[in-house]
């Protein structure tokens, strides 16, 4: 099994040269995986020693990691879900300090809904079963980016309250899996963490 893979959700090719450098830079024994949700500007395939998953996805960063994880999940250990629009500063120490029981995140936010809350009612209408959790009691798994080991990410999409969440189909429902992620991290007793902010910069880049 190989060691640890980062996997990029792209629409466009607007950051995805920078992230990708990045990544190079700071992890060189990482695999890298770009899943293509229906992009189209295709023209970020030439990208050298990368794998581009050409799969049309059009279920935002949920359905590229569900996509990865089916087809190459069980050959990688560790998995770094994240944007395209986000650039690592220097090597990611906390990849180093994981283990099944601790998710790290890339942002200290405890906003939960209440930065969300039109988010909180069109995704409560959907998956109700989330209404009843107080999100901003754990840190929010913000730009829906994580670092997880393998065997933990099948525990979460494999568990009963993953089940019932609606997959994203458009912005807002991504914008909602940034808590909904978390609820189901904490439901299962998973240890939410952050990484340290500096080792990363984001790019927000208000796309759809």
């Amino acid at each position: 099994m190989n060691n640890k893979a980062f996997v990029i959700c792209c629409k466009e090719s607007n950051y995805i040269y920078e992230c990708v450098d990045s990544i190079k830079n700071n992890h060189k024994d990482a695999d890298i995986f770009i899943v293509d949700s229906c992009s189209d500007d295709k023209s970020y395939f030439a990208i050298e020693n990368v794998n581009i998953l050409d799969c049309c996805n059009k279920n935002y960063e949920c359905g590229a990691y569900l996509y990865w994880n089916k087809n190459y999940g069980h050959l990688y250990d560790t998995v770094i879900f994240m944007q395209d629009s986000i650039k690592l500063n220097k090597p990611i120490k906390e990849i180093y300090e994981l283990n099944k029981n601790t998710i790290f995140v890339f942002c200290e936010d405890y906003t939960g809904w209440n930065s969300g809350l039109y988010h909180r009612d069109y995704f409560f209408n959907l998956s109700p079963n989330f209404s009843k959790i107080d999100a901003s009691k754990f840190l929010m798994t913000i730009w829906n980016s994580f670092i997880i080991k393998t065997e933990t990410f099948n525990k979460v999409i494999s568990s009963d309250i993953f089940q019932t969440a609606k997959m994203p189909y458009d912005k807002v429902l991504s914008c909602a899996w940034e808590r909904a992620w978390s609820v189901i991290f904490n439901s299962l007793d998973l240890n939410i963490k952050s990484i340290d902010s500096n080792q990363i910069k984001k790019t927000f880049g208000n796309r759809e």
